[in-house]
């Protein structure tokens, strides 16, 4: 049986859930569910790529954004979508003015350059006008170095590429630029109102973040760059939230995971713009998140996401003779991050991918588990309720639907 990869990606918005299945062997698709404290509802049919294909990849990634009280909209990346023959990569933006009951498609976007594997459409990430799309295979500055491509909604439904940003690009306020090869830049993406984060997680075997900013528009002259380092694959997850940074590093040859929570302002002033490291006033400007679970340790920081002042990161390793994932919340108290959990997560049925993919907002933590295509939803005031010693099951268990073999005779 090929593996379908149900939640693979997961996105939250208040109630509405959307998991990728970027099943391997057939082709991906997306699911969409309504959450609620009592139970989970499928609101919709799958939604599979225009023009998709089996081994498309769609669902590999997912974001959702609202426009208005009324209209939310969807993008989701599909990293091995073949046109002429040539496997790029593509995103598909979509619209539902009904809570994701159903979804109307709008436009599909596809690199400006076509590279074979540049696995396009890998991470994406939408905000308001603008959506970005990482391709962390693109060989334009280099084998697998990587780049991002910034879209723009230049009319209702109608979505232009404005700029490619690659390693290359990074000025750091007179820096050099760093292109080795093998960086996989554009693995993870995060976007907020004026920043974009860019995770590198294999660039000089250690990793690093770029944040990009603007004060006006993306395809301006006005963009600044920063490269923040770090080490064990740091940048392999990014999230950014109005004034936080958090990045995942979940280590690399068995050492062990961390993430790390920055404030923006460390590193950026309004009227200076990015503050080159040597001139910072806070050389020690960022929260370091770690596990003591044994059994979390490899992989801490392989996801994360924030909300407000909740923290969700997970984790992996082995639980007596088997692999397993989990994940942990934590939260913030008087500006300062508790660096003990507030919950430990983990599914009596948990497997390897349990926590390949969370999400996060003010009532739900949603844990994707890959391996055994289930996803998980925990109610946030029952983990904050609970023991933090102890691990906890899930509130409701999505199972992956069950697929349906139409035979003509």
């Amino acid at each position: 049986m090929n593996p379908r990869l149900f939640g693979c990606s997961t996105t939250i918005l208040d109630n509405v859930l959307v998991v990728g299945t970027p099943s391997l062997g057939k082709k991906g698709c997306i699911h969409t569910y309504k959450l609620s404290e009592r139970d989970v509802i499928d609101t919709s049919e799958p939604v599979y790529a225009l023009n998709g294909h089996i081994d498309d990849g769609f669902g590999i990634s997912c974001k959702l954004s609202a426009v208005s009280a009324s209209v939310i909209r969807l993008i989701v990346g599909a990293h091995r979508k073949t046109e002429e023959s040539v496997s790029t990569g593509a995103a598909y933006i979509y619209e539902s003015t009904d809570f994701g009951n159903s979804w109307n498609f709008k436009d599909q976007l596809l690199p400006s350059v076509s590279n074979h594997k540049s696995f396009f459409g890998c991470s994406v990430d939408i905000n308001d006008d603008i959506a970005i799309v990482g391709a962390h295979g693109d060989n334009t500055e280099g084998w697998r170095v990587g780049s991002v491509t910034i879209f723009k909604e230049i009319k209702p439904g109608k979505w232009q590429s404005i700029r490619t940003l690659l390693p290359g690009t990074f000025s750091n306020n007179g820096g050099q630029s760093i292109r080795p090869t093998c960086s996989y830049f554009g693995f993870s993406v995060s976007l907020s109102k004026q920043f974009i984060a860019i995770g590198s997680p294999s660039e000089r075997t250690q990793g690093s973040v770029y944040l990009f900013h603007t004060n006006d528009s993306w395809d301006s002259d006005n963009v600044l760059s920063h490269r923040i380092e770090g080490d064990n694959r740091f940048g392999f997850s990014v999230k950014l939230s109005e004034e936080q940074l958090i990045i995942g590093s979940p280590g690399v040859e068995g050492n062990p995971g961390k993430a790390c929570i920055y404030n923006t302002s460390a590193f950026f002033d309004a009227s200076l713009g990015f503050i080159p490291a040597a001139l910072s006033q806070k050389p020690t400007y960022c929260d370091t998140l770690r596990t003591k679970s044994k059994s979390s340790k490899a992989l801490f920081g392989r996801d994360v996401d924030i909300y407000d002042d909740f923290v969700v990161v997970s984790g992996f390793g082995k639980n007596d003779d088997e692999f397993v994932g989990s994940a942990f919340l934590f939260l913030k108290n008087n500006n300062k991050i508790d660096i003990e959990p507030v919950a430990c997560i983990r599914d009596k049925n948990a497997a390897q991918l349990f926590g390949h993919s969370i999400s996060i907002n003010n009532k739900f933590v949603v844990v994707g588990d890959p391996t055994s295509d289930n996803v998980h939803v925990y109610l946030i005031r029952n983990l904050i309720a609970g023991n933090n010693k102890r691990w906890h099951n899930s509130s409701h268990c999505i199972d992956a639907p069950e697929e349906y073999l139409l035979e003509i005779h």
